[in-house]
């Protein structure tokens, strides 16, 4: 339940499901199954980006690679130290940033995002200057592709 959650973008309700997933199978002695849904709960930290998630996403990468490493998962493996690489070198969005983010990526304009979010026209030009400087990107036109690219 937790991965189709996860791929349907209910972010929290992933989490608590493969965290649910993940002590079951330690429970149990799944060692195979236990280091897939802490790699899944890996990703789904990492799609959600809230508070905290980053870094508990990068911490159960490295556990997740040393593990599948010593059950002979080497797909698994390699996908968490993929995983690990792109968190090191992932832009840091605030949760508000993503957001915004990504209803750029659907075509709102400033005024829109502001509508939408019940802020100012100013504080949505203000977050959407900051993702463009976080991105090092020079216009929402890039938004829009590195947004649709997360998604």
């Amino acid at each position: 339940m937790g991965v189709a959650s996860r791929y349907l973008r209910q972010h929290d309700r992933a989490i608590v499901e493969l965290d649910r997933a993940g002590q079951s199978c330690a429970a149990n002695g799944a060692a195979g199954f236990h280091t897939e849904a802490l790699y899944e709960l890996a990703s789904a930290l990492a799609d959600r980006a809230g508070p905290g998630d980053l870094l508990r996403a990068r911490g159960l990468t490295l556990d997740v690679e040393g593990r599948a490493s010593s059950l002979g998962m080497g797909p698994i493996s390699v996908k968490a130290r993929t995983l690990a690489e792109q968190l090191d070198d992932a832009p840091r969005l605030t949760r508000r940033e993503r957001e915004i983010a990504n209803l750029i990526g659907e075509g709102l304009t400033d005024r829109d995002i502001a509508s939408r979010l019940y802020v100012s026209e100013r504080t949505a030009q203000n977050h959407v200057h900051h993702i463009l400087t976080k991105l090092d990107l020079t216009n929402r036109s890039q938004i829009a592709v590195w947004s649709n690219r997360q998604n």
